[in-house]
């Protein structure tokens, strides 16, 4: 479990978030939703121990300090386009470079494998990571995230690069390494529809408040999409019991 209370960030003279309190479930992944500039980026950072901000943040009952968030926290931002001259396994073993020395272990290679192999990236191993596209990139190094096999993922944006096929992949893997290894995921998204299929409990930020927090059906009602968003929508429900969002015009 990870519980965050009265977390505040500033920058300078600006608050960008503001007595921030809630609690993440281990198995279940979080969406983090909100319009640009809500805070999404800057809360992921602040308790990936990336940030100074004021607040506890508690795992498992032990508060965090900066050093052991980066032991057990492992934070993937959105830009993901820098490109290298390793191979994409090298990106990903280098995910635990604490255990890599002079000689890899076989079982360690083994391991990157499989995570390449979680989104069809094991053809790849031997491409340098400037040549493959940004998508491919994107999986690349949240192929790396997960083979760090960290308590806590915090996620910003991680289907953003990618085609729907890839989208799907990419949480239905989120959904799989939250059960597996009862960790807490924690994923920032744009697309309301899908995140509220994928996700167990939704956050949403209005300009640096929680403006709501639980159940996708509670975060994600017209009223809330209004004041977070500005935006008029409808939310519905699909054949298969799936929440729908239709926008439908921008407020002023």
């Amino acid at each position: 479990m990870l519980e965050i209370r009265n977390l505040n960030v500033a920058y300078k003279a600006t608050t960008v978030l503001q007595d921030i309190s809630i609690t993440l479930e281990p198995r279940q992944i979080t969406a983090l939703i909100g319009c640009n500039g809500s805070g999404k980026s800057t809360m992921l950072k602040a308790i990936a121990g990336l940030l100074p901000m004021s607040g506890q943040i508690r795992l498992a009952g032990q508060v965090l300090t900066q050093e052991t968030a980066h032991q057990n926290i492992t934070y993937m931002p959105q830009e993901t386009s820098a490109t290298s001259s390793l191979t994409v396994l090298e990106v990903v073993l280098l995910g635990r470079l604490g255990s890599l020395g002079m000689i890899v272990p076989k079982q360690l290679v083994n391991e990157a494998y499989q995570a390449l192999d979680e989104f069809g990236l094991s053809s790849l191993h031997a491409r340098t990571l400037d040549a493959i596209s940004g998508g491919q990139r994107q999986l690349v190094y949240l192929a790396q995230a997960m083979f760090r096999n960290p308590h806590v993922l915090l996620l910003d944006e991680p289907t953003a690069a990618l085609d729907l096929r890839h989208q799907l992949l990419v949480l239905e893997t989120m959904q799989r390494f939250a059960v597996e290894t009862n960790g807490v995921v924690v994923v920032a998204m744009h697309d309301l529809t899908l995140a509220a299929q994928f996700s167990d409990q939704m956050i949403g930020l209005n300009n640096g408040f929680v403006q709501a927090c639980g159940i996708p059906e509670h975060v994600m009602t017209s009223d809330n999409l209004r004041e977070m968003y500005k935006i008029e929508a409808e939310v519905n429900r699909t054949m298969l019991g799936h929440l729908q969002v239709t926008p439908l015009s921008a407020t002023h």
